[in-house]
């Protein structure tokens, strides 16, 4: 791994959507921030988009995973019993420690 470079989760490593309110549309849920979940999955590298209409931007491609996260954590009562997957870029996950 290369000075300054993150690691990249594993299969079954929980990761942390970031709770940081960008300056700039990041496509994440907001009800997703902060939450907790699981990696089941890769996407392979997406360039990432950043802003929104003609403002619209992509950065250079990162890697995308699929997060699985559990249901009534992140809804309450009402998301008993149930999965929610999330395809999201590395950027905007953190590591669980």
């Amino acid at each position: 791994m290369e000075r300054g470079e993150r690691r990249r989760p594993a299969m079954g490593d929980e990761v942390r959507v970031s709770s940081v309110d960008p300056d700039e549309f990041r496509r994440v849920p907001g009800y997703l921030r902060g939450q907790v979940g699981v990696v089941v999955g890769e996407c392979g590298n997406k360039p990432l988009p950043v802003g929104h209409g003609a403002g619209e931007v992509f950065r250079e491609p990162e890697p995308v995973l699929t997060v699985r996260f559990d249901a009534e954590r992140v809804f309450g009562a009402t998301g008993a019993g149930s999965y929610l997957h999330a395809d999201l870029w590395l950027s905007n996950l953190e590591e669980v420690s």
